[in-house]
């Protein structure tokens, strides 16, 4: 398995150097309800883990990546990333309105955020096994298969979350659980959390499953 890890972070490298390279790759897009249908899969897996990733950390980008890879193993969800991504009111930096998707369809092609999110892109579409990722990415979060902008939340005053223990935290009045912010670590009470919640030290995303 190392051996495999080896050589697909190799050929995910080569194949993201070559992408990168191209003057035509990660062009601006004007919005239009299809704005992604002339994309590659992976120049669109790239500009949603760009997108979704937020601005600050390229760590927000590889739990990003995470969330797409578990659902890709999970039933519920379609089993290869393109699905996953283009799904109907899963990622709106994909598939809602102009606002939402415009980070996603003009990148800055030459940040870090931007080559961290082309990598992904190709070690998604070069192996999906967990174990690889672990190896190659790190184990950013603990398997969530969804998440929703801190920012949003915070600017609401926590809405669509509630909750003051681990036992009752909730997501639009559907109980959740596993909740995990990238620097701030579980969850416990969103209470505690939108009141302590640094955004030079803790992530964008609220990270979580379904209970």
């Amino acid at each position: 398995m190392l051996a495999d890890s080896y050589y697909d972070d190799i050929a995910a490298e080569e194949w993201s150097e070559s992408l990168l390279a191209s003057s035509t790759y990660g062009a601006a897009i004007s919005y239009s309800s299809g704005w992604y249908n002339s994309l590659s899969t992976v120049e669109l897996l790239a500009r949603c883990i760009y997108c979704e990733g937020g601005t600050a950390y390229t760590t927000e980008g590889n739990a990003v990546a995470w969330v797409i890879l578990n659902r890709v193993h999970n039933s519920s969800f379609p089993n290869a990333p393109l699905g996953v991504i283009t799904a109907s009111g899963q990622f709106a930096s994909v598939t809602r309105s102009s606002s939402e998707t415009s980070s996603a369809r003009t990148p800055s092609t030459s940040s870090s955020r931007w080559q961290n999110a082309t990598y992904l892109a190709c070690l998604m579409l070069t192996t999906t096994d967990t174990t690889e990722w672990k190896a190659l990415v790190g184990n950013t979060i603990n398997g969530q298969l969804y998440f929703y902008s801190y920012t949003i939340a915070k600017n609401n005053g926590g809405s669509p979350f509630s909750g003051t223990s681990s036992s009752s935290l909730y997501y639009n009045s559907t109980r959740i659980t596993n909740v995990y912010v990238l620097g701030y670590g579980s969850v416990s009470s969103f209470t505690t959390l939108f009141a302590d919640y640094s955004p030079t030290v803790y992530s964008r995303n609220i990270y979580y499953d379904y209970y």
